[in-house]
């Protein structure tokens, strides 16, 4: 008996960087399964396609998948793609693995979130940052699902450690042009940075901090989502 899973990451797109590194993982996972229960008589082999960043796209390809007989989905890095696909896999009784962190706020019978959610994961962020640095916070991320969300409990976070938000400005999926925003935090009360930035925005961000002259000992840049493989 063989099953086919439908792997949906952003193999090309805006936030390609980090799929990509995901994509890697899955194969990796499903072969070594694979290998370890070689014996067994049900195989699994995959189906990738490249959603490209884009939630119509996932929608689409998700469709195009569930329509083929595929029952179960790994990947939608972002939560708007993630959250694109929800009515295929209502229509087809289809399940999502969904291998990110996201910002809560949604329980769905079809998808096994494993990532962590912020009260998981930025509590003791923000605790540390205070500690460390201090209380006042600038917030800046790519205008999305995610980081308005995040940030929405952030500032409830922050509220409770007696700590206070800078600032909070998003920009579009795939911006690059950080110098107005970053001239305006360095001039700011800011103690720490908190990004949220995702995909291609992540490298012009902290290219453009060191160009500038920041100093990470006094205002560091902190975050949930940047990763060793950014």
């Amino acid at each position: 008996m063989n099953i086919c899973i439908g792997f949906l990451f952003s193999l090309t797109g805006i936030t390609s960087l980090t799929e990509i590194g995901q994509y890697r993982a899955a194969v990796y996972a499903l072969e070594k399964f694979q290998k370890d229960n070689s014996k067994s008589n049900i195989t699994f082999t995959f189906e990738a396609r490249d959603i490209r960043s884009d939630p119509i796209e996932s929608y689409r390809q998700a469709l195009d998948m569930a329509c083929s007989g595929i029952k179960v989905f790994v990947g939608c890095y972002t939560s708007a793609c993630r959250k694109a696909i929800l009515p295929v896999l209502e229509q087809y009784d289809c399940l999502l693995i969904y291998p990110a962190l996201y910002e809560g706020q949604e329980i769905h019978p079809n998808v096994f979130y494993v990532g962590e959610i912020p009260n998981q994961q930025i509590t003791s962020l923000l605790k540390f940052t205070i500690e460390q640095f201090g209380k006042k916070v600038y917030l800046i991320g790519n205008d999305y699902v995610y980081p308005r969300y995040t940030n929405q409990q952030i500032r409830e976070m922050l509220y409770e450690l007696d700590g206070k938000v800078i600032g909070e400005k998003y920009v579009p999926l795939g911006h690059k042009e950080f110098s107005t925003y970053l001239e305006e935090i360095k001039h700011s009360s800011s103690n720490a940075i908190l990004s949220t930035l995702v995909g291609e925005s992540i490298l012009p961000f902290y290219k453009m901090y060191y160009e500038l002259g920041f100093n990470p000992e006094e205002m560091p840049i902190i975050s949930p989502i940047t990763t060793e493989l950014e």
